[in-house]
Order: structure tokens, then sequence, then C-alpha cells
């Protein structure tokens, strides 16, 4: 019986030779936009940002009833989470949601996390709220880590610093959630761990609507991910600047809808840099 890291291994032979290079070129007509960062066995990815407001979208898909402008936006951290690189793979993915619906905000900005295959996809899109009381409200600061020690575990950590707050590390949160992913828990299907994820993304992802009727993307202020982090087992720490940012283009939404750019820091200091995205 082979080992899961040779399990492991063989899952992620195929992966490209630009993901080899340590960045994942973007694709077109995704839900999904931000950066996916590519190297070998990935075992934590972090990101900073606050929580915005959300608005209707500037404009509805083609064919929505007359006064209707539910939609949402989910915000994520992940292993694996678009599987450019191993396609087939089980993602690890900790967010946060959040829904328009009647003309204002649905409720409270929900964290979520899930650790499957997208073979195993169930109504809810497999989410799970994460263990603690997050406390979480629009303006507050939150830092979500995902780490994986093995291909057949994972975790995922949040952190709430509260409005009003600047990160600095070291410092510690208001309220805190996380959730251990044990051995065995997706019946034999394993992490690649060779992409890191930081993403914005159509689909309220926790059960509002199903994945067979995603919401359009809402209107929000610009997302700003800060201190984004991507370590593997070998002690290699990728840099926001070998990533290509990825827009959201849907065609029946009118094409480009949100934009996603890599900011340099202070000076061009790399460690400083940070990723915007930004509402069409």
């Amino acid at each position: 019986m082979k080992s899961v890291a040779g399990i492991a291994a063989l899952l992620c032979a195929h992966i490209s030779r630009a993901a080899a290079a340590g960045v994942l070129a973007p694709r077109a007509d995704m839900i999904n936009g931000g950066v996916s960062i590519a190297d070998t066995n990935i075992k934590l990815v972090a990101a900073t940002f606050r929580v915005p407001s959300i608005r209707e979208p500037p404009k509805m898909p083609p064919g929505t009833p007359a006064g209707d402008t539910d939609s949402a936006l989910a915000i994520w951290v992940g292993i694996d989470g678009l599987q450019l690189a191993c396609a087939g793979a089980v993602w690890l993915k900790g967010g946060v949601s959040l829904g328009w619906k009647g003309g204002k905000l649905e409720e409270r900005p929900r964290p979520w996390i899930t650790f499957m295959s997208p073979q195993g996809m169930t109504a809810d899109n497999g989410l799970s709220p994460p263990a603690g009381d997050l406390n979480l409200d629009v303006g507050d600061l939150v830092r979500i880590t995902v780490t994986s020690k093995a291909a057949d575990t994972g975790a995922v950590f949040f952190e709430n610093f509260k409005a009003g707050a600047d990160y600095k590390v070291g410092d510690k949160p208001l309220h805190t959630a996380f959730y251990d992913f044990k051995q065995g828990m997706n019946g034999g299907r394993l992490l690649c761990r060779a992409e890191g994820n930081v993403m914005i993304e159509q689909s309220p992802l926790n059960g509002w609507i199903g994945p067979d009727k995603p919401r359009p993307l809402a209107g929000f202020d610009p997302i700003v991910f800060t201190d984004i982090t991507v370590d593997t087992d070998s002690g290699n720490h990728q840099r926001l600047s070998t990533a290509h940012p990825r827009d959201i283009n849907i065609g029946s939404q009118g094409g480009l809808i949100a934009t996603c750019q890599i900011n340099p820091g202070a000076g061009g200091d790399v460690l400083q840099a940070s990723l915007t995205c930004a509402r069409q």
C-alpha cells in the first residue's frame, strides 16, 4: 500500500510548468478573483482583510425579475481551492460570506470552513461553521489561516481584531474560531498541497441558495488583502510578487465584473505587497 505522501505525490505529478515555476495563470470566465500561488507541500496560507460593506450589484444579469437585487459575496483563503494544479484533489478553505436580500444585508457576515472534494459537494456546498464565536460584523479586521501538515489533514483558524484595528504580527485578536479536520474525514481523498489561494467569489457558498443557482456578485467596497503568506514544508516562503492576479469575468453578468491587482509595498518592498479586489 502506498503511503499518504506517495499518493499525494502521484496526485500532483501533472502540475503544469507554470505551477512548477510558482505561478498559476488565471482563467477567463470564472466566478473567482484574487491570486493563486503554486508550490509543493504547501503547509500554510494566510491573509488579512477587512469585512466590506456590500450592496446591490451595479447591474443584474439579463432575465432577472424586476426589483430582484439578491446577490452575495464570499471571501476565502485556501489550499488547492481552485484545483488549477491538481484536478480532483480535496480542497481546504476558510471564508466569510455576505448576502444581500430584499434591499439590505441579509444577516451578519457568516464564517465557514470546508475540507472536501468537488465530487462530494452537497446542497450547502459542504460548508460548516467553525468552532467558537467569531462575533463578526462589517468593518471588522479578520485574518484567516489554513494549514495542512499532511495530505489528509487540515485546520482553519479565524482571528477577529474588530473594527478600527490594524494587524501586526503578534497582535492578539478579540475573537477567534477554529476547526481541525482529522485524518480519514474524506474517505481517502487527499490534498495535493500545490496551490495557495486568496480569493473573492460570486457564489454565496453557504446554503442561502444551492450551487445550481448561485447569486450574482454583490456590489462591495474594495477589499485589500495584506500580510499574505504561503509557506511550505521545506521552508520556502512564496511572495505575492510571484502571483498573477485573476479577475471575475462572467458573460451573463456583463463580462468583467471585478478586478484584482497586486500593489507593491513602499519602495518596492515585496514583503509589504498587498492585493486589492474591486467591483466594476
